[in-house]
């Protein structure tokens, strides 16, 4: 029996409410980007990708690598009058719901 091949990638983008700029290539550049065969390099790490990878490996799988990145919107890029609120804890008390 031959072993089944799986495709595996990500893209994982992490952003807020406060960012007004769009997210752009460059964002994803300053996590990672990796393509095809450089998506082993994420073998071993806490991300997503490598918790598939480990199963695929586990499960002896044919690895199809695609692409996988992952962007984080940077602070700098939030409006300068949110970031100190932003910052605060939440001093507002929030009642439970019902059921």
């Amino acid at each position: 029996m031959t072993s089944p091949r799986i495709a595996v990638g990500s893209i994982f983008q992490e952003s807020n409410e406060f960012v007004l700029t769009r997210t752009e290539l460059d964002l994803f550049r300053n996590t990672y980007v990796h393509e095809r065969d450089a998506l082993f390099a994420l073998t071993g790490t806490d991300c997503e990708v490598a918790g598939m990878l480990a199963v695929c490996t586990q499960e002896a799988a044919t690895v199809v690598p695609l692409v996988a990145g992952r962007g984080v919107s940077p602070a700098d890029r939030c409006p300068t009058s949110v970031i100190p609120i932003s910052k605060k804890p939440c001093s507002r008390r929030y009642e439970r719901p019902d059921g």
